[in-house]
């Protein structure tokens, strides 16, 4: 399941026994030896990663479309909107101001999902621009969120997500009903390992 809202991080508990000794077994304690430093668990690599940032997205007027699709074909549904997007500016003369985006507000349980792609243009000087079938110029999202760094393959943002929703829970944070992810190159495909994503999480 793609959604970092239904995500539960799993916790492990560690115990240590030691066995006491005999007073009359005492010696002079030894040099201790040096413990091998503790893995850190996922949430707490994520609070020392200096990519989660805490930012306030400023709003910019971009296009708009709606998709849908599943998990195993998003990237190609994402894809193929902003394709839209970007031959309705073209047509209509308007200049890219930004990379383009996903905005997700619902995620079944069946992997289905539905999205807005959106590119940030130029402020267009006549809003009655033919812009051509269901695209319509929107406002990108705006507030307080963390963004997180995805760095890879599309198939594999699930385990971004894992550590999305570790830390999130770890921090005591409440995310809210949407969340964006902001395209910084153009993959191939979703195989592609030179993608970079930036997932902004907008708070409550």
């Amino acid at each position: 399941m793609r959604t970092i809202f239904l995500r539960q991080p799993i916790l492990f508990a560690l115990a240590l026994c030691l066995a006491p000794i005999p007073l009359a077994a005492q010696q002079p304690p030894a040099p201790a030896e040096q413990a091998a430093p503790a893995q850190a668990a996922p949430a707490e690599k994520a609070a020392e990663d200096n990519s989660i940032k805490e930012e306030t997205i400023v709003s910019h007027v971009a296009l708009k479309t709606h998709g849908e699709g599943k998990l195993e074909d998003g990237y190609a549904r994402i894809g193929e909107a902003i394709a839209r997007l970007r031959a309705a500016a073209q047509k209509a003369g308007l200049k890219e101001s930004g990379r383009p985006l996903a905005v997700f507000a619902e995620t079944a349980d069946s992997g289905a999902f539905k999205f807005d792609a959106m590119l940030p243009v130029d402020a267009p000087a006549d809003a009655r621009l033919d812009l051509g079938p269901d695209v319509t110029i929107a406002q990108t999202p705006g507030g307080k969120a963390l963004r997180f760094e995805h760095r890879g393959p599309y198939d594999d943002i699930d385990s971004t997500y894992d550590a999305i929703a570790a830390y999130l829970d770890a921090k005591g944070l409440e995310a809210g009903d949407a969340y964006s992810e902001e395209f910084l190159n153009d993959a191939k495909d979703s195989s592609d390992a030179g993608l970079q994503v930036d997932i902004h999480v907008f708070m409550k």
